[in-house]
Order: C-alpha cells, then structure tokens, then sequence
C-alpha cells in the first residue's frame, strides 16, 4: 500500500467541496427555496388536518426513473451533499491511517532485526541491506531507499533524518531522535538499536493498552446517536403532530397551525450536525486520531438519514 500524499488529500477535498456545493446550489434552487415558499404561506386554519400534516413531505422533486417513481426531498439533498462532501477525503485520511499503522506496526521487527545482524558482525549498512531484502510492509520501500543512499556514502545519520522525513509518524521520529542522539553520544550501534526495539514496543504497548482501554466509549457514542435519533423522530412524529392536530382543531396558539415541515427541517439538520461532530469525538477518543473521524461521521449520518427516513414512512 502506497502512502497518501498531501497534495492528494488536499485535492480530494477540493473536488469533495465543488461537487458537494454543486448538488447543494442544485438543492437550494430545486428544492429549498419552493419549499419556503410553500412552507411560509398563508394556512387555512378550517383545512382538514390532514392536509396540515401532509406538509411534512411538501415540495418533492418527483422523477420517473427506469419506470420508477423517484422521490427527492430536502432530506435527501442534505445528506447526499454531507456525503459527497465527506466519502472522498474519509477515504485518504483512512488509507493513510493504515499505512502509518503498519510502518509503527513494523519498525520494533525492523529494529530488532539490525540489532541481531549487526551482533553477529556485519557493519551497519550490510546489516540494513540485509534487512531491506525482508518483508516489513511500508517500510521495506523506505529501506532500501536507506541502504541505497548509505550504499553511495551518505553519511547514515543523514540517511535515517531523509527516511524519518519521508515516514513522518510520530513514533518514527521520536525513534529516529534516540537513535541519531544514542550514537553521537558514541555508543555501540547494536546496543543502540536494542534500546530503541524496547523504547518502540513499550509506545506500542501503552498504545495499544490505551485503545482497548478508549475503545468502549467509541461504542457508547454510537449508541448515543442512534437513541437520539429515534427519540428525535418519536418526538416529531408523534408529541409534535398530536400537537398540531389539537392546534388546529381547538385553535390552540390563536387558531394558527404548526408548521411541521420547517421543525422536521430543523431536526434533521440538527441530527447531520450531531452524527457528524459525534463521529469526529469518537475517533478521537477512540484512536487519538480526528482525520478518521470522517469514516464514523459518515456512519452515524447515514444512521441518522435512515433513522429518520423509515420513521416518516412509518409515522407520517
């Protein structure tokens, strides 16, 4: 698996943005603004109830597609537009979260293999060219660019601050740090790289110690959202109509009804806005990472969308 660049990432997000903004604009001229239009217009207090409900799936964009009647609805321009927005740069951030998984995941087996080759007497740059021939994921890309360059005559002090560079995950810099300060300090290169092997899996152990220890409340977060968003759809669905229902049979609140489709509006939104900084929290509690957030952002707005979907199918 090839490492994300930058560039890449920045890219993903400019196409996210424009296509995103392209169906939203398309959303707010088709669909947002007849449905403002109808939503603020004058009621008739003496129409039947029903057609007051009825306003909840007001100003529908109908397209007959494949013979199938296709139904868009503000709900649904507001959570392609979140998704479109946020799938593309989740992918990359995901991708690379992987990729500098496996290099922490590798570098105390590469580390523990130099140590070994260099106690038995081989020079450092025959012992990484040696390890360059194994298989470490990630790292045995960067590895041989290593040895190459130690190969040529570059000092390897200046080789392992370019791979570090290139590598750019914390452990590896804070590992690269002891290494090149361990041997300007003139110590042995292999008792070096055993001190640097044990300094990498104790990270990696309080690491994963930390996930376990983090992972419950990911969980818990997720069961959050979704008992919010049926609560949500309850409350609108049934608290909300029954009291529209009563508004405009008794003229409860000077005989006007309730608008339903501008708070159904407003609860949606209220549960894109929740599932999305929800997802972000619970990455970051989770993995430590807030970029991923993304991926679980998308999850829990798609929960939601469905959520509240089946529950005006259902209800309404």
């Amino acid at each position: 698996m090839a490492r994300v660049s930058q560039k890449t990432i920045l890219f993903s997000w400019l196409i996210s943005i424009s296509i995103a903004g392209i169906i939203g604009f398309l959303g707010i001229v088709v669909i947002y603004v007849p449905f403002l239009e109808h939503t603020f217009a004058p009621l008739n207090p003496d129409a039947p109830v029903d057609t007051i409900l009825k306003l909840k799936a007001v100003s529908l964009l109908n397209l007959d597609v494949l013979n199938f009647q296709l139904n868009i609805d503000i709900m649904d321009v507001t959570w392609l537009a979140l998704l479109l927005l946020f799938i593309l740069p989740a992918y990359y951030y995901r991708k690379d979260h992987i990729w500098k998984n496996k290099i922490n995941n590798y570098l105390p087996y590469l580390l523990r293999e130099i140590a070994d080759a260099q106690k038995v007497g081989l020079p450092l740059p025959r012992a990484i060219l040696e390890a360059s021939k194994r298989q470490y994921g990630p790292l045995t890309e960067e590895l041989k660019l290593m040895a190459s360059k130690i190969s040529w005559g570059i000092p390897f002090s200046d080789a392992l601050r370019d791979m570090s560079s290139n590598i750019n995950t914390s452990l590896f810099r804070s590992t690269s740090v002891l290494i090149l300060e361990a041997e300007r300090s003139g110590g042995q290169t292999e008792d070096i790289f055993d001190s640097a092997y044990e300094h990498v899996n104790s990270i990696l152990g309080l690491e994963r110690e930390r996930l376990s220890s983090m992972s419950p409340y990911k969980w818990i977060i997720l069961i959050s959202f979704v008992v919010f968003s049926v609560i949500l759809v309850l409350l609108l669905n049934s608290f909300f109509v029954q009291l529209a229902v009563r508004s405009s049979q008794e003229g409860i609140g000077g005989g006007l009804p309730m608008n339903l489709a501008l708070l159904q509006l407003l609860f949606f939104h209220i549960l894109m806005i929740e599932g999305s900084l929800s997802g972000v929290i619970a990455s970051k509690m989770g993995t430590g990472n807030v970029k991923i957030g993304l991926v679980n952002a998308l999850v829990m707005i798609t929960l939601g969308f469905i959520i509240f979907k089946i529950g005006a199918i259902l209800i309404g």
